[in-house]
């Protein structure tokens, strides 16, 4: 009995205790549903005269006494980047409740993660005597503090989102830069979000990572459109704009190949045209895109288009790496190895994917032809030759139908094998040939072309100073030469090899008469004949 007994009064006290549980979990469950709605919200307001700007306090639970002591309070404001005269200044912060003052502790301009904005920084510390201390009630918005502008406006101060600024805590500068309420009565910081804020924009990407040079198509997601207002947009990339400002929220991009994988910086910039200065909208948002290099994709084929089959054709080897070899554009069942064995004619490429990219290399086309078939081209050594002197181009060629000469400068035809090239400069000109089977060949010549000669009729000997010798310009582009002079009757007054002075008609030491004489002068290049009067 009394062990029925101890072992009823144990059942009881146990059901007793579920019982006190339960209740302990309704209490929390209470307090939590309590917490949840004690929340504080900031909002931001400007006044009619464009330069008062105020920020309110509301709390979704009214709290009193020393329940309603705010113990700090931090306020970041967002403002649009200014220099110099332009530069977001306040003057006249003050707050109207007793006992509370309000201190702007920093500001950071143009930080890296948001270039576009300045940061200023407002604190409050409840440690005055005596305290600053007011009664709360939900859904009432109290004023904090104020200030004044000091210079232009350049557009809209915002109070700055936690969650979604791009200088949101952790950043570069290492400040916490977020907003917050502290609130005695509600165990700590309840700052919840902003009121009447303006839209957020986020960017959607189908993926965190993508292979470059593939499309990826860009999306900048509003929280909410605001009507009767046209929103703007431009992309940029590691800070560099890629896109021209648009009225559409979507772009397509395709990002670099470098040599490594990198991680690439999206930055979006909304903008909306307000009446004045003051009402211009700026809204931004960064994401990182993980970038992969795509693979090399080559074929390491270095022989002729035009040559007897089969050949080894070996894509560029890559670890890890799967590879599609791709036959007049039709990928091949059997060709997924590093090498490729070529039996017939045709287009040949490779796919290689590896790291999840994948790339194409070019097209190496191959024509079956026996050596007897293969198409031959040289030009041979030309030149020198006089500027003004034509001359024939006489090319080797084999097995060949058609010819391209380039370029068409100074050439009496481009489209035969043998043109008359009439030069005034020096020049490289290239023939291409072809065979009906569409086997190419190519060679190049460079002529060299030097000055023509310019060979004086006449000249007076006469000890004026003027014309006394016989001048050939450009003589000395003409080395070696040989100039031979006879008189009327035959006789060789005079024969030099190489000419190089001008002839004074002074032969022997004796001056030679007045009259007409038949000169010979023979170059690398061209052999002159003529007459020449020498007047006394």
């Amino acid at each position: 009995m009394v062990s029925l007994h101890g072992q009823h009064a144990f059942i009881h006290l146990d059901r007793a205790n579920v019982s006190w549980g339960r209740i302990g979990l309704t209490l929390v469950f209470a307090l939590i549903g309590l917490l949840a709605r004690a929340q504080v919200n900031l909002r931001l307001t400007v006044d009619a005269d464009g330069q008062t700007y105020k920020v309110y306090m509301q709390s979704a639970v009214s709290y009193s006494g020393r329940s309603a002591l705010l113990s700090t309070s931090q306020v970041t404001l967002v403002v649009p980047h200014g220099l110099a005269t332009d530069r977001f200044e306040i003057t006249n912060l003050v707050s109207p409740i007793s006992g509370m003052i309000w201190r702007q502790t920093d500001r950071v301009d143009a930080p890296v993660e948001n270039p576009d904005r300045d940061y200023l920084f407002f604190s409050f510390i409840n440690n005055n005597s005596p305290l600053a201390l007011f009664d709360i009630k939900a859904g009432q918005d109290i004023l904090l503090f104020q200030f004044k502008r000091k210079g232009p406006c350049l557009g809209q101060a915002q109070l700055i989102n936690n969650k979604l600024d791009e200088f949101k805590t952790p950043n570069s500068k290492g400040i916490n830069t977020g907003n917050s309420v502290s609130i005695l009565g509600a165990g700590g910081n309840i700052y919840s979000g902003n009121l009447d804020e303006w839209p957020t924009v986020q960017i959607r990407t189908s993926s965190d990572s993508i292979c470059s040079k593939q499309a990826f198509e860009l999306q900048a997601e509003l929280s909410r459109s605001m009507p009767n207002i046209a929103y703007r947009y431009q992309w940029f990339v590691d800070d560099q704009p890629v896109s021209p400002v648009s009225e559409t929220p979507k772009f397509v991009y395709s990002f670099p190949d470098k040599s490594k994988n990198y991680s690439a910086r999206i930055r979006i910039k909304v903008t909306t045209a307000g009446a004045d200065s003051c009402e211009g909208l700026l809204i931004t948002a960064t994401k990182r895109v993980f970038v992969k290099v795509l693979p090399t994709a080559q074929i390491s084929y270095v022989g002729e288009t035009c040559t007897p089959l089969p050949v080894t054709l070996s894509a560029v080897s890559m670890p890890k790496a799967s590879y599609q070899w791709i036959v007049n554009n039709q990928p091949v069942m059997t060709g997924h190895q590093q090498s490729f064995t070529a039996t017939e004619g045709g287009y040949y490429s490779v796919a290689v994917t590896a790291n999840g990219c994948s790339a194409v290399s070019h097209e190496v086309r191959l024509i079956n032809v026996s050596k007897a078939e293969r198409t031959e081209v040289r030009i041979g050594n030309v030149g020198p030759v006089v500027a003004g002197q034509p001359v024939k181009l006489q090319p080797q060629i084999i097995n060949a139908t058609s010819f391209i000469w380039s370029p068409a400068d100074q050439l009496s035809s481009t489209t035969v094998a043998d043109p008359v090239a009439t030069l005034q400069t020096t020049t490289s000109y290239r023939l291409t040939v072809q065979s009906d089977q569409g086997c190419v060949a190519s060679d190049t010549v460079t002529i060299k072309v030097v000055p023509a000669l310019f060979i004086p009729a006449a000249f007076t000997p006469n000890s004026d100073g003027v014309n006394d010798t016989w001048v050939i310009q450009n003589i000395s582009h003409h080395q070696p030469c040989r100039l031979q002079i006879v008189n009327r009757w035959g006789n060789v007054v005079y024969d030099q090899t190489p000419y190089q002075s001008p002839w004074d008609a002074i032969v022997n030491g004796e001056a030679v008469e007045s009259g007409m004489y038949h000169y010979v002068l023979t170059t690398p290049y061209v052999y002159y004949s003529g007459s020449i009067q020498v007047l006394r």
